[in-house]
């Protein structure tokens, strides 16, 4: 795959963007897999929603997503919608 600033075309461009999405959709769906092995320790309803996990989850993504000149709010968005409960 060619750096950002050796594309020399729009294909090559959007040939990039489609390899880096397949390679972020991939850990992704790992990461839901261990979303729901989690489940089988979550005896408790405070366990289940962890507020307090999820608070300090959200703060650490959306320090690694401002680390990465990204919006927070679309991570943060982003987690929340794909497991919300983790």
């Amino acid at each position: 795959m060619k750096k950002p600033g050796d594309c020399e075309s729009l294909e090559d461009v959007r040939g990039a963007i489609d390899a880096l999405d397949r390679e972020i959709v991939a850990p992704l769906g790992a990461r839901s897999r261990y979303v729901e092995a989690a489940a089988r320790f979550k005896t408790s309803e405070g366990n289940v929603h962890a507020p307090e996990r999820q608070r300090a989850m959200l703060e650490e993504r959306r320090r690694w997503a401002k680390e990465e000149g990204l919006s927070p709010e679309v991570i943060e968005d982003l987690y929340k919608t794909s497991s919300p409960t983790s």
